[in-house]
């Protein structure tokens, strides 16, 4: 399968993949289902075998890319909706994707829970913040788009993610 989106934190090395997953999932084309998976440094060229970096986390859907606070206690990631019918006329009725967050405690993720700015009949992904955490940057086919898939950027504001605006 597909391995791409690398992020190298705290020593391990997360990743997106569409290696068979613990679902077992496959579609009738043969698209890969992508998960996010982990593996640990074991020296500076190597790394142990990947593994889900957790079952909240992943899916029967597309997980992934994945973006990280930079103390890695909370991420950000796309996610297939699976909506199931078309919300909008020559819309993909089970492929929109959205942005979810999820904090960590202790070792465990909590169930991710969707940006409140994402509606359900655009795309929202490859999430990716900045250095001081407070824009977050994604790709998307919201309303406006120049070319399909335009760059939009969110500010965290007042312990909240602002409306997006396009940056093309």
């Amino acid at each position: 399968g597909s391995d791409f989106c690398p992020v190298l934190m705290d020593g391990k090395l997360v990743f997106v993949s569409g290696r068979l997953n613990r679902f077992g999932v496959v579609y009738s084309d043969d698209q890969e289902v992508l998960d996010i998976y982990e593996c640990a440094q074991s020296d500076s060229i190597r790394f142990t075998a990947p593994r889900s970096i957790s079952r909240r986390l992943n899916s029967r859907f597309n997980d992934g890319p994945v973006t990280f606070s930079t103390d890695r206690s909370w991420m950000i990631f796309s996610r297939n909706t699976n909506q199931g019918t078309p919300v909008r006329e020559g819309s993909d009725a089970e492929n929109r994707l959205q942005l979810y967050m999820s904090h960590k405690t202790g070792k465990k993720w909590s169930v991710p829970a969707p940006l409140p700015f994402c509606l359900p009949e655009f795309n929202y992904t490859h999430p990716c913040l900045s250095a001081d955490q407070k824009t977050l940057v994604f790709s998307s086919d919201m309303a406006g788009t120049a070319g399909g898939m335009d760059l939009f950027a969110s500010t965290w504001e007042n312990g909240a993610w602002s409306a997006p605006v396009n940056l093309g």
